[in-house]
């Protein structure tokens, strides 16, 4: 497949991928300039089998270890990238050209989102303030919000199931202000301090509560999540700093 003729301009619609365009998948954006040959997507699509390296998805844990275990060692993967812009809330930006971003939430608080049942992001066109209520989430544990660190205008929902929601997934495309996303983002020093403070967090609650396996020390019931352990409000208290700063 020929690329994309670098003079045409860049916007919204001159960056959705040929796959979306010929609506065979509702939504895909190009972040390869076109060049299809190398795209792991394209080959997915054509049914060609990618050399993908080894992921670090939950299910390559060790499943023997406690959930506490599990978490830390997620954690452990994660990694700062210059490729990324981190925010304040657990707010995670990619650019895709000009003021045009896509937008997520970080890898480090989904992992905290344990038996998350629904989510409410702001329709396309929705201006956001900074402070003011950007995504809403509901879980076995309540109900949470996501606070936005900076103005934000939505270009565009995208549109997923909550079974697809995953430390993989882009909510939304957003307009913000280059100089705002700049001044409001976390050094490489910052983000790795979040990093350490939650598995800090989770050192605390295995010696808190204990455990052997994926049960209580005290032989208790199987532990699914981990706010099953701590009780929701204590656990909501966990979600609010990393969400409602």
């Amino acid at each position: 497949m020929s690329k994309n003729n670098c003079s045409e301009p860049v916007n919204y619609n001159s960056m959705k991928c040929i796959w979306m365009s010929s609506n065979t998948v509702e939504y895909k954006l190009c972040d390869k300039n076109f060049d299809c040959d190398n795209c792991v997507f394209d080959k997915i699509m054509r049914n060609i089998n990618p050399d993908i390296s080894e992921s670090n998805s939950e299910e390559n844990i060790n499943q023997e270890s406690n959930i506490v275990r599990k978490k830390i060692d997620m954690l452990e993967s994660i990694h700062f990238s210059p490729g990324y812009h981190y925010l304040q809330n657990s707010i995670v930006l990619k650019k895709l050209f000009g003021k045009t971003y896509y937008l997520g939430i970080d890898k480090s608080a989904y992992l905290f989102l344990d038996n998350l049942k629904e989510y409410d992001f702001q329709s396309a066109g929705s201006g956001i303030n900074k402070g003011s209520t950007l995504i809403k989430l509901w879980g076995g544990w309540g109900e949470a919000e996501v606070l936005s660190p900076i103005n934000f205008l939505i270009v565009d929902k995208l549109k997923h199931n909550v079974d697809d929601f995953n430390v993989n997934t882009w909510l939304s495309i957003v307009d913000a202000d280059p100089e705002e996303v700049n001044q409001a983002q976390l050094t490489e020093d910052e983000y790795s301090k979040s990093i350490k403070n939650l598995k800090t967090k989770l050192l605390e609650f295995e010696n808190e509560f204990g455990f052997l396996g994926d049960r209580m020390n005290d032989g208790g019931i199987k532990v699914r999540f981990l706010y099953q352990v701590t009780g929701t409000e204590k656990y909501k208290v966990i979600l609010n700093s990393l969400f409602a700063k």
